[in-house]
């Protein structure tokens, strides 16, 4: 599955196929539990065989809100001289109110995509119903889709030529037949959804690209 964004996203890279597809169906029917057994993806020893995704970062670029006028907003006290009240106040921000406000540098994507097996059709349309990929997309407009595309593709979204496409467990991965070296990352990860919730675990993942 390959999606075209037209504006920046804001992405976390163990976002996986079965996590977005469940954000989708939740969303849907708001019943979570249909949410997470629902997913229109094969699963092998309770890994959804759907990858991270997989993208290629660009340059950064400066994210900025947009966001309306509320009324807290008109109330004056809120800007008077803190001279007034008993000398200068400190404001920090760089959090607390302020904090969702704030500019963000993020890189620049203009493709992402992911692997996966299951009903194609039923992944792709519970894309498409997603108001945009990664954090802020309803609410501030960040990684809002341009299209989707799904085309076939010999895989199993988990992994290629030995290395993990996805979080999995240590031990399933080995169970596999697979070994933990330099092309896997490890890391104490949820490896199903919610990925929300639940104790994370030893879990293999894909390793980023070495910096040369």
């Amino acid at each position: 599955m390959t999606i075209q964004l037209r504006t920046a996203a804001l992405l976390n890279p163990h976002l996986s196929l079965d996590g977005l597809l469940a954000a989708a169906i939740f969303k849907r029917t708001g019943d979570v539990e249909k949410a997470h057994a629902d997913i229109p993806l094969s699963r092998r020893d309770g890994v959804w065989c759907g990858s991270s995704v997989q993208l290629e970062r660009g340059h950064s670029v400066t994210a900025a809100f947009t966001q309306a006028l509320r009324h807290r907003d008109f109330n004056s006290d809120r800007y008077s001289d803190h001279r007034k009240r008993g000398g200068r106040i400190t404001v920090l921000i760089a959090g607390g109110q302020f904090k969702p406000a704030l500019d963000l540098s993020t890189p620049w994507i203009g493709k992402l995509a992911f692997l996966g097996h299951g009903d194609a059709d039923a992944c792709m349309e519970l894309v498409e119903s997603l108001p945009g990929i990664g954090a802020k997309a309803a609410a501030h407009g960040f990684g809002r889709m341009e299209w989707v595309d799904v085309e076939p593709w010999e895989t199993d979204g988990l992994s290629d030529q030995g290395r993990p496409l996805r979080s999995v467990p240590i031990e399933t991965w080995k169970a596999w037949g697979h070994i933990v070296d330099d092309e896997c990352g490890v890391d104490m990860l949820r490896s199903a959804p919610p990925y929300w919730s639940g104790a994370p675990r030893p879990c293999v993942f894909p390793a980023p690209p070495a910096r040369r």
